[in-house]
């Protein structure tokens, strides 16, 4: 049977409820005697928690904690019934015995949320009480990141999704909020302060400008290098890497950035660098890592996934338009030029391709690695290579691992040949020094 720790506190509840005390005279030695139990009480629960919590078996005592956390939320919900109607009779000490009365059995949920968090049921809500004690402790940090707002280097509307949140948590009482949402935004603000220090570090005033030695400029609150691609330094980045790296997966964030994207690319003129730009950006957005057990909405894909889904069919229709446009006439160098066939398929070489590039075995433009090879080599069936369908399986999220084990069975052959080449070297050399010679 799964114990219930607040049974006494339940049954200690009806004894001192506001509807007997308040017709009464206040007695202020019995309220502190009440109050004293109530510590005690406090103190026996919180090690039993502990105690019960290791006696029972995994699911037995997650299901030990809940049972206890709905208890406590029941409590705390009466008791606020309690200090409202001890405030509208207008009975100061009463409404300071409820009050204190509220933040024993609090502390006993500080308890149950701080070590054992990750048993809890954080998708309840949290009493409104609690909610406001909660709201005061974050308050300082709160306060400090609206200094961000200062900073002229940082996108204002960035930071209008970023604390829209933010700003419904710390001003609007009437909102419920779950325990879930609390913690996100404990661990996201502390995460966010860091940048304040960052900051610091930057002078990048709005509009185009040098920001460095080596060309850069600040365009939009972007900095961008000669070929018009994001430096990876400038501070409106770094806070989109955090609101990654935190899952801050709201549809809001997701909708600013693929505006973002589609802004870039209604100002390019050349489909060429619209496709250069769309592949950079599916690129950066792959590479991008989330906080374990950590999302603003727990019920929505990760911000990556929803992200890469839009730039994905963006990226598609890109490479329509292009297949459109293309002429279907051979080209110049094809006529008496011969490609070399490659025992591989179309995708296992653009995978290929792919992992030599991440691996910095491959220097160049993605664009011109994946021209190239459509230039220079055949499938190991004899067919052309489409630039268009390269494009697509060098780029693809879904990877296949047939094709990857294919690759591994062909660089293990190289890998065994070097191998020999390496030991016949060394064998030839010993000869030399030692002036042996073996005759077979």
């Amino acid at each position: 049977m799964i114990m219930n720790e607040l049974s006494n506190v339940e049954k200690w509840l009806t004894t001192i409820n506001p509807d007997q005390l308040i017709s009464l005279p206040v007695d202020q030695p019995q309220l502190k005697e009440e109050l004293a139990w109530l510590a005690a009480e406090s103190y026996r629960i919180k090690g039993d928690f502990q105690t019960r919590f290791h006696d029972y078996k995994v699911r037995h005592a997650h299901d030990y904690i809940r049972k206890n956390q709905m208890s406590l939320l029941r409590l705390l919900d009466q008791i606020e019934d309690f200090l409202q109607q001890a405030a509208t009779a207008n009975v100061p000490e009463l409404m300071a015995f409820y009050e204190d009365v509220y933040l024993h059995v609090e502390k006993i949920l500080l308890h149950l949320t701080r070590y054992y968090s990750a048993v809890i049921d954080d998708s309840l809500p949290m009493p409104a009480r609690y909610t406001a004690h909660k709201r005061a402790k974050l308050l300082p940090d709160y306060e400090q990141l609206l200094q961000l707002y200062e900073h002229p280097g940082i996108q204002k509307p960035l930071l209008d999704v970023v604390f829209r949140p933010l700003k419904a948590f710390f001003q609007r009482d009437s909102l419920v909020f779950t325990f879930q949402q609390c913690n996100y935004f404990k661990i996201f603000m502390g995460e966010l302060l860091s940048l304040l220090d960052v900051a610091a570090r930057f002078t990048t005033e709005p509009g185009p400008q040098p920001v460095n030695g080596n060309g850069y400029t600040a365009v939009n609150g972007e900095h961008l290098n000669g070929e018009d691609f994001p430096e990876m330094d400038d501070l409106n980045w770094q806070l989109h890497y955090k609101l990654h790296f935190l899952n801050f997966n709201n549809l809001e964030y997701r909708n600013f950035c693929t505006r973002q994207l589609h802004t870039k690319l209604e100002a390019m003129s050349s489909l060429a660098k619209k496709v250069e730009r769309v592949n950079w950006y599916i690129s950066t957005e792959r590479r991008q890592h989330t906080k374990p057990g950590v999302a603003l909405e727990p019920g929505l894909p990760v911000i990556s996934e929803q992200i890469l889904r839009v730039i994905e069919e963006e990226y598609k229709y890109l490479l329509e338009q292009d297949n459109l446009l293309s002429p279907k006439q051979a080209r110049p160098y094809e006529n008496g030029f011969t490609k070399l066939k490659l025992r591989l398929t179309s995708l296992e070489l653009a995978q290929f391709a792919a992992a030599c590039e991440e691996a910095g075995m491959l220097e160049g433009k993605k664009v011109d690695i994946i021209n190239y090879l459509a230039r220079n080599f055949i499938s190991e069936n004899g067919e052309e290579l489409q630039e268009s369908s390269l494009r697509t399986q060098y780029y693809a999220t879904r990877h296949n691992p047939a094709a990857y084990q294919r690759l591994i069975d062909w660089l293990q052959k190289v890998q065994d040949i070097l191998a020999v080449k390496i030991n016949k070297t060394a064998l030839t050399i010993f000869w030399v020094i030692t002036g042996n010679c073996f005759w077979w």
